[in-house]
């Protein structure tokens, strides 16, 4: 299944999922809220704003089932606020594998602009607190760096990348190969976004990927120190080197015991609280 995050005004071609420039999904709600087009197997609505629509999506094949946010940021920095506190409460609804893409209107880097205003820390903390609250990770992506432009001329114009993609834990251990493509953007003031899932097409193993949430184990510092603080090869570099290839046996070992059954855990936890 594809899901493409296109300009407006590009066509939608089934069986292709296309989130079309934020009008979502082909429709989205301008002054109130409407239903999103069925394209792709079921994609279930469930909660829409002015700012994002979340929806669960399962593919015509059943390969794929999946909480999908897509998000059309305001201008304004306390509008931005909003969204994010309902992202939060968006997270405390999900036990499967999520992906949150789109328009976030913000930026989290220094070098996230080019031809502007230089980014401040301060600029950047509201999106990436919430990144660490939600325990998001990106996905890997090829294309432009920069994902939207003024489209003004030379002397005036200003690039920045404000169109991300990202997936929980879930989603990340499920369908972690998943790259993000950023396309031309042509007329439009934004590179479309594509994400080819084709679980078939996958044939070798998941590259090692750093979660955040490992991070928040009690455990987590500890085992980075032990291994750390061994001599594991000669000359600085080699040294360097085989001690993030051990951490990185550690952490997939962590992740294993404590992480891999989320999702059944929080279910389970779920069950037992109903009969309680």
């Amino acid at each position: 299944m594809d899901i493409n995050i296109r300009n407006k005004e590009a066509a939608i071609d089934s069986p292709e999922f296309n989130l079309t420039n934020f009008p979502l999904l082909g429709s989205w709600p301008k002054k109130k809220k409407g239903d999103c087009r069925r394209l792709c197997g079921q994609i279930t609505d469930i909660k829409s704003t002015s700012q994002s629509i979340h929806c669960l999506v399962n593919d015509i094949n059943g390969t794929l089932v999946c909480f999908t946010t897509v998000i059309y940021a305001s201008n304004s920095i306390e509008q931005r606020k909003e969204l994010w506190a309902e992202l939060a409460l968006i997270k405390q609804g999900v036990d499967k594998p999520w992906i949150i893409a789109g328009d976030f209107n913000d930026v989290l880097y220094p070098n996230d602009r080019l031809y502007s205003t230089p980014i401040s820390l301060a600029e950047t903390h509201d999106f990436s607190n919430c990144l660490h609250t939600l325990q998001l990770n990106k996905l890997s992506w090829k294309g432009d760096y920069y994902t939207w432009s003024n489209k003004q001329l030379e002397a005036d114009r200003i690039y920045s990348r404000i169109d991300r993609v990202f997936g929980n834990l879930e989603w990340m251990m499920t369908w972690g190969h998943v790259i993000t493509k950023y396309d031309l953007p042509y007329f439009s003031n934004h590179s479309p976004i594509l994400l080819k899932v084709a679980d078939n097409q996958w044939t070798g193993k998941v590259p090692f990927r750093f979660f955040n949430i490992w991070a928040e184990h009690s455990t987590f510092m500890d085992k980075v120190a032990e291994i750390w603080h061994k001599h594991m090869a000669p000359g600085t570099m080699a040294n360097i080197w085989a001690k993030l290839r051990a951490l990185m046996q550690v952490l997939k070992v962590l992740n294993n015991e404590e992480f891999k059954n989320t999702t059944t855990k929080i279910n389970t936890a779920r069950q037992e609280l109903i009969q309680v």
